[in-house]
């Protein structure tokens, strides 16, 4: 039922609907005023549910218990309560995207309940930090144009088995922000870390620390020099990293070390030109 003008939904909306598994609204009129907390009960096998351009400021009340995956991008969500999600368990993808959060607007319990959330979309937002009190099952994570500068310590030491994707490409990180603390809890299960387009001086230190990284995004940074095993780390056998990004950033290139890369499983995986001028 995309792009319509639907603006109410009822308690009768969907009754007799208990086989129905996807729902799609998007591009309506909808908002949590509109929509009764007894809309969805009926929907007891609902595992996908997307409210996609629509007018929620707030996640609607009355989620089907059942729901797996959640899409509401592009709404003016400004906050997240510790009910709005509470009876979400079955939860694998929340997309909120595209809206107006920020970490002081997400209630300390707001994901506790989420026990089977593995991806989580919180790209195009208003967020200045990484949020704290993930859902532990977290798998990936999307904080890309958002205006992240700091990446608080311990944030992901509770995530069990850890994060494998943290993208927070198009934010405002400089290497002050980016501690060694501030990914502990990813050193072994990481895969994909993407940093782009950011404040970065110098590749972080924490970066040849990563056990099982494949792909590291540093381009469009401010990055002017590779420390010795800046990336790479003697100890840190059994790489699995095959593309490492540095273009367009204030390197030399002749000037990097050459044992900076010496674990890149293959060399055409290194993208370090053009570079930008110094000034």
């Amino acid at each position: 039922m995309n792009k319509n003008k639907i603006t109410t939904l009822t308690p009768l909306c969907f009754q007799g609907l208990i086989h129905l598994l996807n729902l799609e609204l998007e591009e309506n009129i909808l908002h949590e005023g509109s929509l009764s907390p007894l809309a969805f009960k009926p929907l007891q096998s609902l595992v996908d549910l997307q409210l996609d351009n629509n007018r929620f400021r707030t996640l609607p009340a009355g989620l089907p218990p059942s729901l797996q995956e959640l899409e509401m991008k592009e709404n003016q969500i400004m906050e997240v309560t510790s009910e709005a999600l509470r009876s979400c368990v079955h939860l694998r993808l929340l997309d909120l995207s595209h809206n107006l959060l920020h970490e002081q607007r997400i209630e300390t319990n707001a994901w506790t309940r989420l026990k089977s959330l593995e991806a989580l979309d919180l790209s195009h937002n208003q967020f200045t930090t990484v949020p704290m009190n993930l859902p532990r099952p977290l798998r990936k994570l999307d904080l890309q144009h958002n205006s992240i500068s700091h990446v608080p310590a311990l944030a992901f030491r509770h995530l069990k088995p850890g994060l494998q994707s943290l993208r927070l490409s198009h934010n405002a990180l400089s290497n002050e922000g980016t501690e060694r603390a501030s990914f502990v809890g990813t050193y072994r299960s990481l895969s994909e870390l993407l940093l782009d387009n950011n404040r970065l001086k110098e590749v972080p230190r924490s970066v040849r620390q990563f056990k099982s990284l494949q792909a590291l995004r540093l381009d469009n940074n401010q990055i002017r020099f590779v420390r010795q095993w800046g990336v790479c780390h003697p100890r840190n056998s059994g790489s699995a990293l095959a593309s490492v990004h540095l273009e367009n950033n204030l390197l030399e290139v002749d000037r990097i070390p050459p044992n900076a890369f010496s674990c890149l499983v293959d060399a055409q995986g290194l993208i370090l030109y053009p570079q930008q001028q110094h000034s």
